[in-house]
């Protein structure tokens, strides 16, 4: 299974958050016509984690999750969620092992949208906390 399969499998398996998102879970890009709430995940980076004189096998994935809600206080609910989700995660998916995963910090934004339009016809704000994540995989 590929990495991105097994972070869209790791989301899926909180009913929650499946409930929340009604599928509404995408890798790397928001499509342009979305509906809230709605998450995207991007890995960033990986790197090989090597010893002295060889290498383990295993890949230090340096994940984001972000949650793009109507509201502050959704984002937060998913965000536990989210958090839940992978904090510690073990498991297999596939040909791919995931041996740990470690929540590194969040942050959030603020951004006018206009293909979100409210009553008034104007853009709404979209509420965005952004999740990172080390996990390391086999």
């Amino acid at each position: 299974m590929a990495l991105s399969q097994a972070i869209a499998a790791i989301l899926e398996s909180n009913t929650s958050l499946v409930t929340a998102m009604a599928g509404r879970m995408y890798p790397d890009v928001l499509p342009f016509k979305y509906v809230l709430p709605a998450i995207v995940f991007t890995v960033n980076n990986i790197t090989i984690t090597e010893t002295k004189g060889s290498t383990t096998g295993w890949d230090d994935v340096d994940l984001t999750v972000t949650i793009h809600a109507k509201n502050r206080t959704d984002a937060e609910v998913y965000a536990g969620y989210v958090r839940t989700v992978f904090t510690r995660k073990t498991g297999s998916y596939g040909s791919l092992t995931i041996i740990t995963g470690n929540h590194r910090g969040e942050r959030w934004d603020y951004m006018e949208d206009n293909t979100q339009p409210d009553k008034t016809g104007h853009g709404q704000g979209v509420f965005l906390q952004s999740m990172d994540f080390r996990i390391v995989t086999k």
